[in-house]
């Protein structure tokens, strides 16, 4: 369990994917996006009765997906490799499609990851 927004590179969302992302843009929105994802992971460690679901609306082309969809799944599994994922979308070719970016993203950045993939589901 973690309690405090740290500032190691993979303690929150938004470190994690300024780390390993080069080329990612860090807006106030985003930071703002991983302190929702943050508070909402950490609530649900210290009370897992009271599980806090946030729900993000924004203009679109923003981030969103992008974020949402690939460094922050790859960063909570980094943070507990015994647990899962599950991406849901509007339509199932967007969910499979940022699946299978998330996998890219922990492939590539494989050696910084607290966790491996699945070897009978790499193809």
């Amino acid at each position: 369990m973690f309690d405090v927004f740290q500032e190691t590179w993979d303690a929150n969302p938004e470190h994690f994917a300024n780390k390993l992302v080069p080329k990612w843009k860090r807006y106030q929105h985003q930071k703002l996006f991983a302190q929702i994802v943050f508070e909402a992971v950490n609530q649900a460690e210290r009370d897992p009765e009271n599980i806090v679901h946030p729900i993000i609306t924004a203009t679109p082309q923003i981030g969103k997906s992008f974020f949402f969809g690939t460094p922050v799944p790859a960063w909570y599994l980094n943070r507990f490799p015994d647990r899962g994922i599950l991406y849901a979308s509007h339509t199932y070719s967007l969910a499979q499609r940022f699946t299978w970016k998330t996998r890219e993203f922990v492939k590539r950045n494989l050696d910084k990851m607290s966790f491996r993939l699945d070897p009978s589901q790499q193809e």
